[in-house]
Protein backbone atom coordinates (compact mmCIF):
# COMPACT_ATOMS: atom_id res chain seq x y z
CA UNK A 1 0.00 0.00 0.00
CA UNK A 2 3.09 2.31 0.62
CA UNK A 3 4.63 1.20 -2.15
CA UNK A 4 1.58 1.96 -4.20
CA UNK A 5 1.06 5.56 -2.87
CA UNK A 6 4.49 6.42 -3.32
CA UNK A 7 4.66 6.00 -7.08
CA UNK A 8 1.36 7.63 -6.94
CA UNK A 9 3.08 10.67 -5.76
CA UNK A 10 6.16 10.52 -8.26
CA UNK A 11 3.55 10.06 -11.15
CA UNK A 12 1.67 12.97 -9.72
CA UNK A 13 5.18 15.25 -9.41
CA UNK A 14 6.10 14.27 -12.86
CA UNK A 15 2.96 15.57 -14.75
CA UNK A 16 2.84 18.27 -12.54
CA UNK A 17 6.34 19.39 -13.93
CA UNK A 18 5.43 18.23 -17.08
CA UNK A 19 2.30 20.74 -16.97
CA UNK A 20 4.30 23.16 -15.55
CA UNK A 21 7.18 22.56 -18.68
CA UNK A 22 4.48 22.84 -21.27
CA UNK A 23 2.88 25.38 -19.76
CA UNK A 24 6.11 27.48 -19.66
CA UNK A 25 7.03 26.70 -23.47
CA UNK A 26 4.00 27.67 -24.53
CA UNK A 27 3.74 31.22 -22.98
CA UNK A 28 7.20 31.89 -24.22
CA UNK A 29 6.12 30.63 -27.56
CA UNK A 30 3.25 33.31 -27.26
CA UNK A 31 5.38 36.21 -26.42
CA UNK A 32 7.99 35.16 -28.44
CA UNK A 33 5.32 35.61 -31.67
CA UNK A 34 4.74 38.63 -30.55
CA UNK A 35 8.22 40.31 -30.08
CA UNK A 36 10.31 37.93 -31.47
CA UNK A 37 14.26 37.69 -30.34
CA UNK A 38 13.30 41.06 -28.56
CA UNK A 39 15.06 41.10 -24.95
CA UNK A 40 14.65 43.20 -21.81
CA UNK A 41 17.45 46.00 -21.98
CA UNK A 42 18.10 49.11 -19.79
CA UNK A 43 20.70 51.70 -18.27
CA UNK A 44 23.04 50.32 -15.96
CA UNK A 45 23.70 47.56 -13.78
CA UNK A 46 24.51 49.55 -10.70
CA UNK A 47 21.79 48.56 -8.43
CA UNK A 48 23.73 48.74 -4.58
CA UNK A 49 21.34 51.98 -3.89
CA UNK A 50 18.03 53.45 -4.88
CA UNK A 51 17.64 56.16 -6.99
CA UNK A 52 15.38 57.84 -9.59
CA UNK A 53 16.68 56.38 -13.35
CA UNK A 54 15.64 57.44 -16.81
CA UNK A 55 17.11 56.43 -20.30
CA UNK A 56 16.64 56.90 -23.90
CA UNK A 57 16.65 54.08 -26.43
CA UNK A 58 16.86 55.27 -30.08
CA UNK A 59 15.94 52.81 -33.04
CA UNK A 60 16.47 53.61 -36.77
CA UNK A 61 13.42 52.07 -38.62
CA UNK A 62 14.56 51.49 -42.55
CA UNK A 63 10.95 51.92 -44.89
CA UNK A 64 11.04 51.35 -48.09
CA UNK A 65 7.61 51.97 -48.88
CA UNK A 66 5.16 52.84 -45.53
CA UNK A 67 1.84 50.80 -45.79
CA UNK A 68 -0.60 49.42 -43.26
CA UNK A 69 1.55 46.82 -40.96
CA UNK A 70 3.57 49.04 -39.01
CA UNK A 71 3.29 47.94 -35.42
CA UNK A 72 5.23 48.93 -32.51
CA UNK A 73 4.81 47.09 -29.39
CA UNK A 74 6.35 48.18 -26.16
CA UNK A 75 6.38 46.92 -22.28
CA UNK A 76 8.56 49.08 -19.87
CA UNK A 77 9.19 49.32 -16.25
CA UNK A 78 8.39 51.53 -14.74
CA UNK A 79 6.95 54.27 -17.36
CA UNK A 80 7.58 55.32 -21.22
CA UNK A 81 7.02 57.94 -23.51
CA UNK A 82 7.78 56.61 -27.67
CA UNK A 83 8.21 59.08 -29.82
CA UNK A 84 8.21 58.58 -33.82
CA UNK A 85 10.12 61.06 -35.92
CA UNK A 86 9.74 63.18 -33.18
CA UNK A 87 6.06 62.40 -32.91
CA UNK A 88 4.50 61.61 -29.65
CA UNK A 89 3.13 58.61 -30.36
CA UNK A 90 2.39 56.04 -27.20
CA UNK A 91 2.83 56.33 -23.69
CA UNK A 92 2.11 54.32 -20.30
CA UNK A 93 3.47 52.16 -17.40
CA UNK A 94 4.16 48.66 -16.27
CA UNK A 95 1.35 46.98 -14.98
CA UNK A 96 0.67 43.89 -12.87
CA UNK A 97 1.40 41.00 -15.55
CA UNK A 98 3.77 43.86 -17.45
CA UNK A 99 1.12 44.23 -20.00
CA UNK A 100 2.31 44.67 -23.79
CA UNK A 101 1.29 47.89 -25.51
CA UNK A 102 0.63 47.42 -29.40
CA UNK A 103 0.30 50.54 -31.38
CA UNK A 104 -0.32 51.02 -35.10
CA UNK A 105 2.26 53.45 -35.86
CA UNK A 106 1.67 53.38 -39.92
CA UNK A 107 0.58 56.95 -40.55
CA UNK A 108 3.93 58.21 -38.88
CA UNK A 109 6.35 56.54 -41.14
CA UNK A 110 7.94 58.13 -44.55
CA UNK A 111 9.71 56.28 -46.79
CA UNK A 112 13.71 55.85 -45.86
CA UNK A 113 14.95 56.49 -42.35
CA UNK A 114 12.88 56.84 -39.37
CA UNK A 115 13.45 57.33 -35.77
CA UNK A 116 12.38 55.67 -32.57
CA UNK A 117 12.88 57.25 -29.28
CA UNK A 118 11.40 55.36 -26.42
CA UNK A 119 12.18 57.24 -22.88
CA UNK A 120 12.15 54.97 -19.94
CA UNK A 121 11.93 56.55 -16.24
CA UNK A 122 11.62 54.12 -13.37
CA UNK A 123 12.03 54.92 -9.25
CA UNK A 124 14.88 52.87 -8.82
CA UNK A 125 17.50 51.59 -10.86
CA UNK A 126 16.13 48.32 -11.12
CA UNK A 127 14.36 48.73 -14.93
CA UNK A 128 13.65 47.71 -18.10
CA UNK A 129 12.46 48.11 -21.88
CA UNK A 130 10.88 45.36 -24.48
CA UNK A 131 10.19 46.71 -27.40
CA UNK A 132 9.71 45.46 -31.00
CA UNK A 133 8.45 46.72 -34.49
CA UNK A 134 6.89 45.30 -37.66
CA UNK A 135 7.53 47.28 -40.41
CA UNK A 136 5.46 47.34 -43.73
CA UNK A 137 5.99 44.60 -46.21
CA UNK A 138 8.91 42.94 -44.00
CA UNK A 139 9.48 40.35 -40.92
CA UNK A 140 7.83 40.79 -38.43
CA UNK A 141 9.76 41.98 -35.65
CA UNK A 142 12.41 43.79 -37.58
CA UNK A 143 13.45 45.97 -35.03
CA UNK A 144 13.67 44.50 -31.55
CA UNK A 145 15.65 45.82 -28.61
CA UNK A 146 18.86 44.23 -27.76
CA UNK A 147 19.77 43.89 -31.24
CA UNK A 148 18.75 47.08 -32.70
CA UNK A 149 18.55 49.83 -30.14
CA UNK A 150 21.06 52.30 -28.94
CA UNK A 151 21.78 54.37 -25.82
CA UNK A 152 21.25 58.05 -26.30
CA UNK A 153 23.47 60.64 -24.43
CA UNK A 154 24.20 64.35 -23.84
CA UNK A 155 27.99 63.71 -25.49
CA UNK A 156 26.43 62.37 -28.96
CA UNK A 157 27.32 58.84 -28.17
CA UNK A 158 25.21 56.08 -29.17
CA UNK A 159 26.56 52.94 -26.55
CA UNK A 160 24.66 50.04 -26.77
CA UNK A 161 22.42 49.24 -23.67
CA UNK A 162 22.62 46.76 -21.06
CA UNK A 163 20.82 43.26 -21.95
CA UNK A 164 19.18 42.13 -19.07
CA UNK A 165 18.01 38.55 -21.36
CA UNK A 166 14.42 37.02 -22.87
CA UNK A 167 11.77 37.67 -21.32
CA UNK A 168 10.30 36.65 -18.84
CA UNK A 169 13.58 37.78 -17.04
CA UNK A 170 12.95 38.32 -13.43
CA UNK A 171 11.38 40.80 -12.01
CA UNK A 172 8.91 41.05 -14.99
CA UNK A 173 6.52 38.33 -15.77
CA UNK A 174 4.71 37.29 -18.93
CA UNK A 175 4.17 40.61 -20.73
CA UNK A 176 0.44 40.46 -21.75
CA UNK A 177 -1.04 41.59 -25.61
CA UNK A 178 -3.01 44.89 -25.62
CA UNK A 179 -3.93 46.92 -28.44
CA UNK A 180 -4.07 50.38 -27.97
CA UNK A 181 -6.83 51.70 -30.84
CA UNK A 182 -4.97 54.71 -31.47
CA UNK A 183 -1.92 56.64 -31.07
CA UNK A 184 -1.26 59.62 -29.13
CA UNK A 185 -1.20 62.09 -31.96
CA UNK A 186 -4.59 60.71 -33.21
CA UNK A 187 -5.86 60.82 -29.51
CA UNK A 188 -4.94 64.72 -29.01
CA UNK A 189 -7.16 66.70 -31.83
CA UNK A 190 -7.72 69.51 -29.57
CA UNK A 191 -4.98 72.28 -29.25
CA UNK A 192 -2.71 72.52 -25.85
CA UNK A 193 -3.78 74.83 -23.32
CA UNK A 194 -0.84 76.87 -20.96
CA UNK A 195 -1.09 77.59 -18.05
CA UNK A 196 -0.57 81.20 -16.32
CA UNK A 197 3.03 82.44 -15.94
CA UNK A 198 4.24 80.48 -12.31
CA UNK A 199 4.03 82.08 -9.44
CA UNK A 200 7.26 81.66 -7.32
CA UNK A 201 6.27 79.82 -3.84
CA UNK A 202 9.83 79.90 -2.52
CA UNK A 203 13.21 79.36 -3.28
CA UNK A 204 13.30 77.05 -6.91
CA UNK A 205 9.63 76.14 -6.28
CA UNK A 206 7.10 77.32 -8.83
CA UNK A 207 3.09 76.91 -8.82
CA UNK A 208 1.56 76.99 -12.21
CA UNK A 209 -2.21 77.72 -12.45
CA UNK A 210 -4.95 76.72 -15.52
CA UNK A 211 -7.90 78.73 -15.01
CA UNK A 212 -10.39 75.69 -15.04
CA UNK A 213 -9.11 72.18 -14.52
CA UNK A 214 -8.40 70.66 -17.63
CA UNK A 215 -8.70 66.61 -18.84
CA UNK A 216 -5.31 65.47 -20.42
CA UNK A 217 -1.68 64.98 -20.63
CA UNK A 218 0.96 67.62 -18.75
CA UNK A 219 3.66 68.58 -20.74
CA UNK A 220 6.47 70.79 -19.49
CA UNK A 221 9.31 72.22 -21.66
CA UNK A 222 12.21 71.87 -19.12
CA UNK A 223 15.23 74.33 -19.35
CA UNK A 224 18.73 72.97 -18.55
CA UNK A 225 19.13 69.71 -17.11
CA UNK A 226 19.86 67.98 -13.63
CA UNK A 227 16.76 67.12 -11.33
CA UNK A 228 12.93 68.73 -11.46
CA UNK A 229 10.41 67.66 -9.07
CA UNK A 230 6.63 67.65 -10.22
CA UNK A 231 3.49 67.50 -8.72
CA UNK A 232 -0.10 67.74 -10.18
CA UNK A 233 -3.26 68.45 -8.64
CA UNK A 234 -6.79 69.27 -10.35
CA UNK A 235 -7.80 72.35 -8.10
CA UNK A 236 -8.46 71.63 -4.50
CA UNK A 237 -5.48 70.65 -3.40
CA UNK A 238 -3.33 72.54 -0.50
CA UNK A 239 0.16 73.16 -1.12
CA UNK A 240 1.15 71.48 1.58
CA UNK A 241 -1.31 67.73 -0.40
CA UNK A 242 1.04 69.10 -3.65
CA UNK A 243 4.23 68.74 -1.62
CA UNK A 244 3.43 64.98 -0.48
CA UNK A 245 3.16 64.09 -4.04
CA UNK A 246 6.33 65.65 -5.63
CA UNK A 247 8.07 62.79 -7.72
CA UNK A 248 11.76 63.83 -9.02
CA UNK A 249 12.21 63.22 -12.67
CA UNK A 250 16.08 62.98 -13.85
CA UNK A 251 17.92 64.37 -17.20
CA UNK A 252 15.39 67.11 -18.02
CA UNK A 253 14.81 66.45 -21.93
CA UNK A 254 13.46 69.33 -24.40
CA UNK A 255 10.17 67.96 -23.58
CA UNK A 256 8.57 66.04 -20.22
CA UNK A 257 5.10 64.50 -20.83
CA UNK A 258 3.15 62.96 -18.11
CA UNK A 259 2.28 59.46 -19.22
CA UNK A 260 -1.18 59.39 -16.90
CA UNK A 261 -4.27 61.62 -18.42
CA UNK A 262 -5.84 63.26 -15.49
CA UNK A 263 -7.97 66.61 -14.27
CA UNK A 264 -4.92 68.93 -14.14
CA UNK A 265 -6.11 72.69 -12.59
CA UNK A 266 -2.16 73.06 -11.19
CA UNK A 267 0.90 72.05 -11.34
CA UNK A 268 3.46 72.18 -8.53
CA UNK A 269 7.59 72.58 -10.23
CA UNK A 270 11.26 72.41 -8.28
CA UNK A 271 13.69 73.30 -10.27
CA UNK A 272 16.91 75.14 -10.90
CA UNK A 273 15.05 77.19 -13.34
CA UNK A 274 11.42 77.19 -14.30
CA UNK A 275 9.73 75.93 -17.36
CA UNK A 276 9.64 77.61 -20.65
CA UNK A 277 6.16 76.37 -20.23
CA UNK A 278 3.35 74.35 -18.97
CA UNK A 279 0.95 72.90 -21.26
CA UNK A 280 -2.20 70.26 -20.72
CA UNK A 281 -2.92 68.62 -24.15
CA UNK A 282 -6.57 67.59 -24.06
CA UNK A 283 -8.43 64.26 -24.36
CA UNK A 284 -11.89 64.78 -25.91
CA UNK A 285 -12.72 61.65 -24.27
CA UNK A 286 -12.88 60.96 -20.92
CA UNK A 287 -10.94 57.69 -19.66
CA UNK A 288 -8.68 56.85 -16.70
CA UNK A 289 -5.88 54.76 -17.57
CA UNK A 290 -4.94 53.27 -13.73
CA UNK A 291 -2.14 50.96 -12.89
CA UNK A 292 -4.33 48.47 -10.60
CA UNK A 293 -2.34 46.54 -7.89
CA UNK A 294 -1.17 46.93 -4.12
CA UNK A 295 2.64 47.10 -2.64
CA UNK A 296 3.21 45.68 0.45
CA UNK A 297 3.28 48.53 3.47
CA UNK A 298 4.55 48.44 7.12
CA UNK A 299 1.29 47.56 8.58
CA UNK A 300 -1.18 46.35 5.55
CA UNK A 301 -0.90 46.43 1.56
CA UNK A 302 -0.73 49.44 0.19
CA UNK A 303 -2.62 51.29 -3.23
CA UNK A 304 -0.02 50.67 -6.12
CA UNK A 305 1.12 53.92 -8.39
CA UNK A 306 3.02 53.94 -10.96
CA UNK A 307 5.92 55.66 -8.79
CA UNK A 308 5.49 52.81 -6.24
CA UNK A 309 9.01 52.23 -4.87
CA UNK A 310 8.73 48.61 -5.36
CA UNK A 311 10.22 45.97 -7.07
CA UNK A 312 8.38 44.31 -8.83
CA UNK A 313 5.18 45.78 -8.65
CA UNK A 314 2.80 43.44 -7.66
Amino acid sequence: MRYSNSWRRVVLGGCLILGWAWLHGFWRKEVGNLTGEAKWVWVTTELERPYPTRAVFVATLAVAEPGPGALLKVAADREYVAWVNDVAAACGWSRPGFRLDVYDISHLLRPGKNRLRIEVRSPTPVGGLLAAVDLPKQATNAVVTGRDFLLESKAGLMPPPVVWGSPPRYPWAYPRAFSRPRTLDQLLVEEPLVAAPPTPIAPKSYLYLFPTPVFGYTVMYPRGGGWLWYAIGSSGESLEELKERLQPFLGTPEVFLDPEPRWVGQVLVVAAAPPGDVEVWPVAEPFRARAPGVVPGKLAPLPRTRWSYRNPPE
